[in-house]
């Protein structure tokens, strides 16, 4: 591959990329755990539940579908419709955590 440059990249700057996606995702998780256990008070336990099963069959099952959504849509699309995607729900972040 004669196009091909392979450049270097330090060691700091996935791992601050990493931090910032885990603590986005801890912030998103605590919030709505928050809103759950807030808005179902004395059945707090079951949506807390509800809310974990949603969010495990979400994670087991999305793994399977991304072969077919990288083949469709391709590299660009596909990563600009998620960075579309958490803009929006991001806004869910701020309606759940106002006062």
């Amino acid at each position: 591959m004669a196009g091909l440059r392979i450049q270097y990249v330090h060691w700091i700057g996935p791992t601050m990329g990493i931090y910032l996606v885990g603590f986005g995702i801890y912030s998103i998780y605590l919030d709505v755990i928050n809103y759950l256990s807030g808005a179902y008070e004395l059945y707090a336990a079951s949506a807390l539940s509800a809310g974990s099963l949603r969010r495990n069959t979400f994670g087991s099952f999305l793994p399977l579908a991304s072969q077919s959504m990288y083949t469709n849509l391709g590299l660009g699309k596909l990563a600009s419709g998620f960075h579309w995607l958490s803009a929006v729900c991001s806004v869910g972040v701020l309606v759940l955590t106002r006062d």
